[in-house]
């Protein structure tokens, strides 16, 4: 293993592919607009933070239903936190 994270995406044929980034759901078709020009393989904390704040602004722009809140989860080595919307 090579210690690093990793994520990747399974889809419904069981067809699996290592991605850099994810969305679900028909959110998806914003939000990976918004990852593609943002998103590079550097990223501080803080800059993946900013990324996230410009999904939500998508989501309220584009997105029919108005969500007020959302979950946000880091996972690092020092293991999981909860971010809450009010610290974005």
């Amino acid at each position: 293993t090579t210690g690093e994270a990793s994520l990747y995406w399974i889809d419904y044929l069981s067809a699996m592919s290592k991605i850099p980034y994810a969305a679900h759901g028909y959110c998806s078709y914003f939000l990976y607009a918004v990852m593609d020009r943002e998103y590079s393989p550097d990223i501080t904390q803080e800059q993946g933070l900013e990324i996230v704040k410009k999904c939500f602004a998508a989501l309220k722009m584009r997105f029919l239903v108005d969500f007020p809140e959302y979950t946000i989860k880091i996972v690092d080595p020092n293991g999981v936190r909860e971010i809450p919307m009010s610290e974005l």
